[in-house]
């Protein structure tokens, strides 16, 4: 890790062969499922925005980026959304649990996907844990990122990544490492997000908890009445 911190990343291109493979794919017709895990405060979220501004530039023209936190924001973003565009789910795990915990919804959640493949949008999904990430949902991934620390020193997120490919007989999901020049890379690294789009996330989210809260006290309110 101390080797890391020697690095001079402005000589490391940013997510380069990350963006390039999937693009590559958004070319042949073929959408990209990626996951984004890491324990809290390695920057997931900023990794997740970081990630889909540099797909964005990397292509001819501009294509639209939402973020969901809920199934039905999801709907709504997969229904108005174009061929190309990107969705960011967030906290994918506490959105999507245990098949056998919420059953219809994962059957919903894997026609959506499915939806998501037929109009080429690309899904960038975010989760603390793999295992806790539904097993259908994992089946279906393309790329894995695991975000391993903040460098706040050049504020950016250093990550690993690798190639996910399910085995449909096993449903076993080997791990691949891509290539760079011939040469194999496993790490990734993301600048910060733009500002004004971050400040717009950090708002959201404050504005959900004042929501939650709303939503808590009306609920607890009712329960006492009864």
């Amino acid at each position: 890790m101390a080797r890391l911190k020697e690095l001079d990343y402005s000589t490391i291109p940013e997510c380069d062969v990350v963006v390039k493979y999937i693009n590559k794919r958004y070319k042949t017709g073929l959408n990209t499922n990626i996951y984004v895990i890491g324990l809290s405060g390695t920057g997931k979220s900023s990794t997740s925005q970081r990630l889909s501004e540099k797909i964005i530039e990397d292509r001819e023209k501009d294509y639209e980026v939402r973020i969901v936190d809920s199934f039905l924001h999801l709907l709504k973003a997969v229904i108005t959304s174009k061929s190309g565009d990107i969705i960011i789910i967030e906290e994918v795990s506490v959105l999507f649990p245990s098949k056998r915990a919420m059953a219809e919804e994962n059957v919903n959640v894997g026609k959506v996907l499915d939806t998501c493949r037929k109009r080429n949008l690309c899904i960038i999904s975010n989760a603390p844990l793999w295992p806790s990430i539904d097993s259908h949902m994992r089946a279906m991934g393309h790329i894995l990122i695991e975000t391993l620390k903040i460098v706040m020193k050049h504020q950016i997120v250093v990550s690993k990544f690798h190639r996910l490919q399910t085995n449909p007989l096993t449903g076993k999901t080997y791990r691949h490492t891509m290539q760079r020049s011939g040469r194999d890379i496993n790490r990734l690294f993301t600048k910060k997000p733009n500002e004004e789009k971050w400040e717009e996330y950090e708002t959201s989210k404050d504005k959900f908890m004042d929501e939650l809260y709303k939503r808590m006290e009306f609920k607890q309110k009712k329960k006492k009445e009864k």
